[in-house]
C-alpha cells in the first residue's frame, strides 16, 4: 500500500528527485550545506575519505563493476560493524547502537 502511494506521488512529481519527494512526504526540510566544509558537514566529509582511503585507492582497476560494488558492500559492514571509530570512544557504530537503544524507553 505504502509503496504504492510513493510510486502515485513519483509519477506525478517527475520534475523532482525521488529524495526531495520523500522529504516532503514526511515534512522534512532539506538543509544544504557546500561540499569541502568540515565545519557545517565533517561526519561525511569524513565517512568519504574513510571510504576513498580504505576502499576505492586500494582497489585494482581490474575489478569489475559487479567486484567493486561486493568490495563497497563488505567495505560497508567493516566500517558498521567491525571497525572502531575514536568519535565513538573506539567503539563500533553497531556497539554505540545497542547502548543507544538500551537508553529508550520500552513500549
Amino acid at each position: 500500500m505504502v509503496l504504492n502511494l510513493l510510486l502515485i506521488l513519483l509519477k506525478k512529481s517527475k520534475q523532482t528527485h525521488f529524495f526531495e519527494t520523500m522529504l516532503k512526504i514526511f515534512d522534512i526540510k532539506h538543509r544544504y550545506t557546500p561540499p569541502y566544509r568540515p565545519q557545517s558537514n565533517g561526519k561525511i566529509e569524513r565517512f568519504w575519505k574513510i571510504l576513498y582511503n580504505e576502499c576505492i585507492r586500494v582497489q585494482t582497476i581490474s575489478l569489475s563493476k559487479n567486484d567493486f560494488i561486493a568490495e563497497l558492500n563488505g567495505f560497508m559492514y567493516r566500517y558498521n560493524y567491525q571497525r572502531r571509530h575514536s568519535a565513538l570512544s573506539y567503539q563500533t557504530p553497531l556497539d554505540k547502537l545497542k547502548q543507544v537503544a538500551k537508553l529508550l524507553p520500552k513500549f
